[in-house]
């Protein structure tokens, strides 16, 4: 699930659509859904080598990343 803040984990559709579209940008197509729309859902194929497994990880990880430091920026920001 993707929160706002991890203190009060207020559900974020807006953050988990930037995580997938940099995500899709980088190769690695995930989907949004949930109640809130803020839960990422992998879909991989039946078969996928580890190796591409564990580069899926690592894009989606970066878009994490990335996204949180816009979000930490934001908030300083604003502060």
């Amino acid at each position: 699930e993707i929160v706002n803040d991890k203190f009060t984990k207020t559900p974020s559709s807006e953050y988990a659509k930037r995580i997938r579209t940099l995500c899709h940008r980088n190769g690695l197509l995930i989907e949004i859904g949930g109640h809130f729309g803020n839960v990422a859902r992998f879909l991989p194929p039946l078969v996928i080598t580890e190796t591409l497994a564990k580069k899926s990880v690592e894009i989606f990880a970066d878009a994490v990343r990335k996204v949180e430091k816009s979000m930490l920026s934001q908030r300083l920001i604003s502060t």
